[in-house]
């Protein structure tokens, strides 16, 4: 078995030079005041933003009071959250949701007062609901959303993103995506709060670190191998 395992987005056995950076995020997203509440994750191709945002949400999914939801960037992002959040919830926290006035959650639609959530604002609504419910139960959230760019949908997202975190609500937002297409989401006249998010640079890894290891990695199977 190859202790680096190059498949897409899977974190490999031996993950060169990243493990400390993801400690540090895992840790600080503990902390309310934390600035790695919003974090953005960006690099070139094949630097391992997925594969770092991947270890960073197992991580945080392990914690006591957490709950973790990783999102792709489309058109239905509130409805398949709220979905998400609701399926990932213990029977507590559902019976909980269950008791909400006004509020019904299936497998395919989300109603708030009997409107549904193919109108952005009761998915809004829905999410707000939620996340207070959440707060009372001393729970978090964490969002991941990978390869994001500036859609329509990502910008809507992230605006009502701010209006939670100005809310107090228990939310935490990671998202990775090309130096470019982070710079205009960033750079977006209604989300310049970015701008004051976490950025993390991911570059290509350490040429010794990765001598290092595949050094360590023979060693470790009985080989030798030179320089």
């Amino acid at each position: 078995m190859n202790p680096f395992n190059p498949s897409f987005g899977k974190v490999p056995t031996v993950f060169l030079d990243r493990n400390k950076l993801v400690n540090t995020v895992t840790k600080n997203l503990e902390n309310p005041n934390s600035p790695y509440q919003t974090t953005l994750i960006y690099g070139l191709r094949g630097v391992g933003k997925t594969s770092f945002l991947t270890d960073v949400s197992k991580n945080v999914a392990k914690k006591k009071n957490w709950i973790v939801v990783n999102l792709v960037p489309n058109d239905k992002i509130l409805p398949t959250l709220i979905e998400g959040i609701y399926k990932q919830s213990t029977p507590k926290l559902k019976k909980i949701f269950d008791k909400i006035n006004g509020f019904k959650i299936s497998a395919f639609e989300i109603e708030i007062n009997g409107q549904k959530s193919n109108d952005a604002s009761v998915s809004q609504i829905a999410l707000e609901t939620i996340l207070k419910q959440l707060k009372q139960q001393n729970v978090h959230l964490l969002v991941t959303i990978d390869e994001v760019s500036s859609t329509p949908e990502i910008r809507n997202f992230a605006s009502i993103y701010q209006i939670m975190v100005r809310e107090e609500f228990y939310i935490s937002l990671i998202m990775t995506g090309l130096p470019d297409q982070v710079s205009e989401l960033q750079n977006d006249k209604v989300l310049t709060f970015l701008l004051r998010s976490k950025r993390i640079t991911l570059s290509p890894l350490n040429k010794l670190d990765v001598k290092y290891r595949y050094r360590e990695a023979f060693a470790n199977d009985g080989r030798k191998i030179s320089d």
